[in-house]
């Protein structure tokens, strides 16, 4: 007996021993999680974002996508005023902006560039630009008395663009005084046109001053000795209106400053689409009428829109006729003695002169001028001489004068009345849009470099700038190494690759003219703005005249005209790889919550802002990357690699093929159109997996380097193992909640031939890492027995 109760009193004894073992172990173990947790306001918000998407009744080794997002739904962001820049990662933005405004401003100046999309980042260019509108709102309202400063004017430029009530009272006025005058004179408005032009003169019904000023009637007369070839002048010279060509300046850091021409589409459209075209036009002119004063309906006014419809037909149509297959691939070059061969009415070398007025630059035969329309422009004096031979002198002039008219107003109309954009609205089928983010748009074209110096102004963090810097370090020499782990190339395909990620370049500063204000000023000192939106609008035109005055002379900051050759904005939220230059950019829209923040622990800024860099390198590494884009498109990759990665290639079309048809439970039919989809897709989803092995060696090396200590590393809530937390914050950067009928339309719009669930599950399938981390049995669906001989 008393040998049980001993066996029992040892038996309690060991149960209360092991108990308190294992609470103190607990304690210890809260403790430690207590001491190295972050605890910031970021960490705190990160974590709430990651937990509350976590789907646990899902096994991470079935389907990790939907482990990690299965609780994701479409992010609500609340209408709010940036306050800090950090401010940005509270999504504050103006929800109402339209979507296809915002994809333009991403694609606008994509150029040869590759850039990396994510879900998790959609919404972030739609914060800058609220940010960039909340700067200039503030600018304009307590800067008023710098009224000199580049920012005070664009800010001041933009409100006028927004106040469409005031833009109806000043719009067409103002900018008849200065197109009048430019234009030489309105046959159509002319109560002096003589019977020889085709008018009538029963204009006694017409008012004494048109739009209700001395001045602007003066100037609608046509005098007798009109120059069509004047009126083509001052047009591009005041008003950018082509007038059979347009030309700009295109330069970049890398060549020369040129001239380029390019025709005029507008009336080449309105000529080969008339039926389309000709209600359009009549409406316009009509218009033009009413608000000059004319009564609606007078006969004579009537007749004359008639006539300057079929001018417009006649001039349209000619310019079709010789701008068919006179547009060449690339652009070419030509003397402008050369332009003249066929005709010389045409006066080149003085419309040069005129608009280039200072620049010390003579313009003689041996000139060189560019473009990819020389054909078209070898025949365009002709084509004037044959319409001069055809007609009289008076008839010719009003022709041109007309077919002028028409382009200007079609240039400016959105610009003027309520009434003169909503006929040009219902022409183009443009949808009545948020006046706020059209006129952010228009500023964005105009002046993106105020705007980046207004974004950087508030967003700007030399500490993140520091962090950012290193990071990018970290990724290129993983990328480096990431060469020499890929199984599928040779020694010959390696060296040369190495030696490309070698000589890449990363562009991540922000240009001293966002920085510096004086310079800025400078650059924008004869920038003139006011109250009156046409009165900026003309501004801007005499300043765009004067910058390619600069460009041309070479005078101009190399920056002023845009940042980076024109590939890519400080506000933007996109990262990008120029795979021709091979030049990684990395804007500071992009480096912002939540896919990046300094504070917070590495793992997530590895996760998701590295994660997408360093799919940006692996493009050059991967089928982008396995030539150099130059003349002769150099080889990178030896045959040998190539048909190794083929096979490569292959397995993984085949797998996702196979894994998206399941998904969408697609019949044979809907899988053959989207074959190509899925063959493009194949090749990204290589380069995400890259990707995703750059990172997370880069993020390895960083935590034996830099982060010796777990301080701060582990977010708050619910224990997560550090590379636990980087894999699901990878697959979170993919969360997407779409619904059924938008998931089809993306696939036969060919957006997304790819379901993300697809794509981030075969990403991590193919990581043994992944498998390891999450300890998933082999078999399983995330640790399948075989793989794709993915790169390790």
């Amino acid at each position: 007996m008393q040998l049980i109760l001993l066996v029992v009193v040892i038996i309690l004894f060991s149960i209360i021993l092991t108990l308190l073992i294992l609470s103190q172990k607990n304690l210890t173990l809260e403790s430690w999680l207590r001491t190295h947790q972050c605890q910031s306001y970021r960490c705190l918000n990160a974590a709430g974002l990651m937990y509350e998407k976590l789907n646990k009744s899902v096994s991470p080794c079935n389907n990790f996508y939907q482990y990690a997002c299965g609780q994701h739904f479409q992010p609500h962001h609340p209408t709010t005023q940036p306050d800090t820049p950090n401010a940005q990662g509270g999504q504050a933005y103006q929800s109402s902006f339209n979507r296809g405004a915002v994809m333009y401003l991403n694609k606008e100046k994509a150029g040869k560039l590759l850039r990396i999309h994510r879900p998790a980042i959609d919404h972030l260019t739609q914060i800058n630009i609220h940010a960039i509108i909340s700067g200039m709102n503030h600018i304009y309202s307590t800067q008023y008395t710098k009224s000199n400063s580049a920012k005070y004017k664009v800010s001041q430029w933009y409100q006028s663009c927004t106040h469409r009530t005031t833009r109806n009272w000043y719009g067409t006025r103002t900018f008849l005084s200065t197109a009048a005058p430019t234009l030489g004179g309105i046959w159509l408005l002319d109560r002096n046109a003589t019977n020889d032009t085709g008018a009538t003169g029963a204009t006694n019904d017409w008012p004494t001053r048109f739009f209700w000023s001395t001045a602007i009637t003066k100037d609608i007369s046509m005098k007798s000795d009109w120059s069509w070839m004047e009126s083509v002048k001052k047009l591009q010279a005041a008003l950018h209106v082509p007038a059979f060509v347009d030309l700009s300046v295109r330069s970049d850091q890398q060549s020369m400053p040129i001239v380029y021409f390019t025709p005029d589409w507008t009336a080449w459209l309105a000529g080969r689409y008339y039926s389309y075209y000709e209600q359009y036009i009549t409406s316009i002119f009509q218009q033009l009428g009413v608000e000059a004063g004319i009564p609606y309906g007078d006969t004579e006014f009537t007749e004359r829109v008639k006539q300057a419809i079929k001018d417009v037909e006649l001039v349209g149509k000619q310019m079709y006729q010789i701008i068919q297959n006179a547009r060449t691939k690339e652009r070419e070059s030509i003397t402008l003695g050369q332009l003249n061969e066929i005709g010389s009415t045409f006066d080149w070398k003085g419309l040069l002169t005129y608009y280039f007025n200072e620049v010390g630059v003579t313009f003689d035969d041996n000139y060189r001028v560019y473009s990819r329309s020389v054909k078209y422009m070898k025949k365009v004096p002709k084509m004037i001489a044959d319409l001069q031979k055809n007609y009289s002198q008076a008839v010719f002039n009003r022709i041109m004068n007309n077919y002028m008219l028409w382009n200007t107003l079609d240039s400016y109309a959105w610009h003027l009345s309520y009434e003169m954009a909503s006929i040009q609205n219902k022409h183009y089928s443009w949808m009545d849009s948020d006046l706020e983010t059209d006129c952010f748009l228009f500023t964005h074209q105009l002046f993106s470099t105020v705007l980046g110096a207004i974004f950087v102004e508030n967003h700007l963090h030399d500490e993140a700038v520091n962090h950012t810097k290193a990071m990018l370090s970290y990724l290129k020499s993983t990328a480096r190494e990431q060469v020499e782990q890929t199984k599928w190339m040779d020694y010959e395909t390696k060296r040369r690759l190495e030696k490309r990620i070698d000589e890449m370049e990363i562009k991540y500063t922000v240009p001293e003219i966002m920085t510096n204000d004086v310079k800025l000023d400078y650059a924008y000192r004869r920038l003139k703005s006011s109250y009156i939106y046409m009165e900026n609008l003309l501004s801007s035109v005499a300043y765009l005249r004067a910058m390619y005055n600069r460009l041309l002379a070479g005078i101009a900051d190399p920056d002023e005209n845009d940042w980076l050759s024109d590939r890519v904005n400080v506000y933007d939220a996109k990262i990008g790889m120029q795979i021709v230059k091979d030049q990684l950019y990395v804007p500071l829209g992009a480096v912002q919550p939540p896919v990046y923040h300094h504070s917070l622990p590495a793992t997530l800024n590895f996760a998701a802002f590295g994660s997408m860099i360093a799919t940006a390198m692996a493009h050059l590494l991967g089928e982008i990357g396995s030539y150099k884009l130059t003349e002769d498109a150099e080889s990178i990759w030896s045959e040998r690699s190539w048909q190794e990665y083929l096979k490569h290639w292959q397995c993984v079309r085949n797998q996702i093929g196979n894994e998206t048809q399941a998904y969408l439970n697609a019949s044979s039919w809907l899988m053959s159109y989207i074959s190509a989809g899925l063959d493009e897709a194949a090749s990204q989803i290589i380069d995400d997996a890259t990707g995703l092995l750059i990172t997370r060696r880069a993020l390895d090396k960083w935590m034996d380097e830099k982060e010796h200590s777990l301080a701060d590393a582990i977010l708050p809530g619910e224990y997560m193992a550090r590379h636990e937390q980087f894999y699901t914050s990878y697959a979170q950067t993919f969360c997407d909640k779409v619904s059924e009928s938008k998931q089809f339309y993306q696939l036969f719009a060919g957006d997304q031939a790819v379901p993300f669930e697809v794509i981030v599950n075969h990403i991590v399938s193919e990581n043994t890492e992944f498998s390891e981390q999450f300890k998933c049995p082999v078999g399983s669906k995330m640790n399948p027995r075989n793989r794709c001989s993915a790169p390790i």
